[in-house]
């Protein structure tokens, strides 16, 4: 019998999640008015993650082990995003291992994507701690025209993507493994190639889950002096602007910002300065973010 009820794959990818998975799981199996199929990519986990999953989820379909670890979470969504069967889903979301879904997440997003025409979205969270602090993680503000080059959406495990979206990225993941391989964060990969490619991406001022902090976290909030400093780091000794140029050739763009930016000459971060405005969805941010290309070193290419 059909379910009158939108159908969505969740990928889920896994890596040494026991001690949070279960509620995870809950919150998935949880969601209201949605049709939820789990598929579930594990980085050959040695403790319990699988078993607790067969257990609250025995009808999940569980990918092969990839032939070596994968190493990080987003080579794992990179598996998954290239292996994923979707059959007759039409939305396909990306889900952590550690963080708690609010019920209406998926229904809530399906909506927004339908009355804004829009091909993806991703939305706010609200960060929280084992001590019990909450704080909400601000993604929404406008989106800017080239923002997508220095920035994500928002933390991946927020994104609900369109049948066409996905499967357009599926064949461009595909076609560029290889590249792919050297990136560091998959959400910022997704965004950059949708809106290269003109899809429409919409993000909801309203959290739709909790994003857990803990000690393992892969990537987090990155909220406090020490998560900045590192940042800062970052940026200062030209590793981000190296990350800029690496995904902007990915997904092949070539706009004069780019073409500035792997030029850098004094000229060049004048220009960078003066369009900084751009390149960020925060106001504060895009300004700090122009300052910094004055000052930063010229490393790699």
């Amino acid at each position: 019998m059909e379910t009158p009820f939108p159908s969505v794959l969740v990928l889920l990818a896994t890596h040494h999640g026991q001690r949070w998975i279960t509620e995870q799981l809950h919150s998935i199996l949880g969601q209201q008015a949605v049709e939820a199929h789990l598929l579930v990519s594990d980085d050959h986990s040695t403790d319990d993650t699988l078993a607790a999953l067969q257990s609250c989820c025995p009808n999940a379909r569980l990918l092969p082990a990839a032939p070596r670890v994968l190493g990080n979470a987003c080579r794992n969504f990179l598996y998954l995003i290239e292996t994923a069967e979707i059959g007759t889903c039409a939305f396909v979301a990306l889900a952590d291992q550690d963080d708690v879904w609010f019920k209406d997440k998926l229904c809530r997003a399906i909506a927004l994507l339908r009355e804004s025409g829009a091909d993806a979205c991703s939305s706010n969270v609200i960060a929280f701690w084992p001590e019990g602090r909450e704080r909400l993680l601000d993604k929404a503000e406008p989106q800017r025209p080239l923002d997508f080059l220095f920035e994500s959406s928002g933390p991946g495990c927020t994104f609900v993507l369109s049948r066409q979206m996905f499967l357009a990225l599926q064949g461009w993941v595909k076609n560029n493994a290889t590249a792919l391989q050297n990136l560091k964060a998959h959400d910022w990969m997704i965004y950059a190639f949708a809106r290269q490619n003109g899809f429409k991406w919409v993000i909801d001022a309203r959290p739709t889950m909790r994003y857990r902090q803990h000690d393992r976290n892969q990537t987090g909030a990155n909220i406090g002096w020490r998560a900045a400093w590192g940042r800062l780091k970052h940026v200062l000794r030209g590793e981000f602007r190296h990350d800029v140029l690496r995904l902007a050739k990915i997904i092949g763009n070539e706009t004069p910002v780019i073409q500035a930016l792997a030029r850098f000459g004094w000229r060049d971060r004048w220009r960078l300065f003066c369009q900084c405005r751009d390149l960020r969805r925060n106001r504060q941010q895009a300004w700090l973010l122009g300052m910094m290309f004055l000052c930063m070193r010229k490393t790699g290419s």
